[in-house]
């Protein structure tokens, strides 16, 4: 009698044994349906057995397989295991933080599989980089196809969006699919419409927890079948199936956001990180000040680092900043008098000037 170890998401219990219904073969990593208590689970396979250290009387059978999502891959499992084991977590809390609350509903109507594009993505004129940008392309895309860290620091108004860009447009080119990660919600519709204007006909996904549940389930879907050929998404989508991985962006990717502080506690760009490294993709970190941890990891060569110094707009120049000493300068009432100076200049041109305090 064949045994299936099943992963739920239970704290502290890593998989439960289940008798396979007679006849059925239901591989690692698919979807099921199994009975829990007085109520119904559905758990993920993640394992096989000949025997249980359960009596098998007080084993219970699988109720049925779910055989409209496709099984994880692999790959995905060994990224799930990962997570449980680095984090602390059981391993079924981990993959229910991947699948979107749809999916994990025992009730459901049936999802329709997803449509892949229509036709191939079609590319705008795109944008001539600057010498810097050129370079920060060529260091990402001479390591496509190996595990590529790469650090690409940027000041504001240099122009990352548009390396991004350069890079999606590389992956989809080869058909692979490409995952931009943003830490905050209101960050996608920009991005999105950068995207679409790009690449139009390109499919491209959202995956955040504003959506309604049938869209993340579409997105989560689309991903794993190769449809979404672009996904943008906030921390969760680190954790998504995909068909063919090929590109990974972090953007910003010094922002607390991308912790996840309930549940599984997790870093999305350290996830990113690792996911590419045991798939053997390049991934990039974007920020304009970068985490101390990335800077070092660049300093030591484990990473590449990948620098826009200047702005990006024509005639666009960096600000001045100049460092007032105060003992020389005593402020009054809290202002220097070059300070003061400074503003009165500025009023008298009809500008506006802003003062921060820190107090």
């Amino acid at each position: 009698m064949k045994f299936v170890r099943v992963a739920l998401d239970v704290p502290l219990e890593e998989s439960f044994d289940f008798v396979s219904p007679p006849g059925v073969e239901i591989a690692r990593g698919a979807l099921v349906i199994v009975p829990f208590g007085r109520s119904r689970k559905v758990g993920v396979v993640v394992g096989h057995a000949d025997h249980s250290d359960i009596p098998r009387q007080r084993l219970r059978q699988v109720e049925s397989l779910v055989d409209d999502v496709a099984p994880f891959t692999p790959a995905e499992l060994e990224l799930f295991e990962f997570c449980a084991s680095y984090y602390q977590r059981a391993l079924g809390e981990v993959i229910a933080a991947s699948l979107p609350p749809r999916l994990r509903q025992v009730s459901r109507r049936r999802l329709a599989a997803p449509s892949a594009p229509a036709a191939a993505a079609r590319f705008t004129q795109p944008v001539t980089p600057s010498a810097e940008q050129a370079a920060a392309i060529a260091a990402v895309l001479d390591g496509r196809d190996r595990f590529h860290p790469v650090l690409l620091q940027g000041v504001t108004g240099s122009g990352k969006t548009e390396v991004y860009l350069h890079l999606i447009a590389d992956a989809i080119a080869r058909g692979r699919q490409a995952l931009m990660l943003v830490p905050e919600i209101g960050l996608t519709p920009q991005f999105e419409d950068h995207v679409r204007e790009r690449f139009p006909g390109t499919t491209l996904h959202a995956a955040h927890s504003n959506l309604a549940q049938g869209e993340r389930a579409a997105a989560w879907l689309a991903a794993q079948s190769g449809a979404a050929q672009v996904v943008l998404g906030t921390r969760l989508a680190v954790l998504m199936p995909f068909r063919d991985l090929g590109l990974v962006i972090v953007d910003e990717e010094h922002d607390a956001s991308y912790k996840q502080q309930e549940g599984l506690r997790y870093s999305a760009r350290d996830v990113a990180v690792r996911r590419m490294q045991r798939l053997g993709i390049p991934v990039v970190l974007g920020s304009a000040t970068p985490s101390l941890e990335s800077v070092a990891n660049a300093r030591d060569g484990r990473y590449v680092l990948a620098r826009l110094d200047g702005r990006a707009a024509a005639g666009a120049a960096m600000p001045v900043i100049r460092t007032v000493d105060t003992r020389a300068d005593k402020p009054q009432e809290g202002l220097s008098h070059a300070l003061i100076l400074a503003m009165r200049e500025r009023l008298a041109r009809g500008e506006q000037s802003l003062v921060f305090l820190n107090r």
